[in-house]
């Protein structure tokens, strides 16, 4: 769905936040391997939110 939005040029924003935990494989929620597309990002903001999480808050380029 998220590369659906994303090929649409539906989404303007996203915001990540990171968590310092490893694992041993991740979970790709916005590649679609078959379909990929490039997408150019600025950095809008980033703050921590405590525990060692930071968030980063993103523009997509369209």
């Amino acid at each position: 769905m998220h590369n659906t939005f994303l090929g649409q040029g539906l989404v303007d924003e996203i915001i990540f936040n990171v968590a310092p935990v490893l694992e041993c494989k991740g979970l790709n929620l916005l590649l679609d391997i078959a379909n990929c597309q490039y997408k150019d990002v600025q950095l809008l903001d980033f703050k921590s939110l405590g525990s060692d999480v930071v968030q980063l808050h993103y523009a997509v380029d369209k």
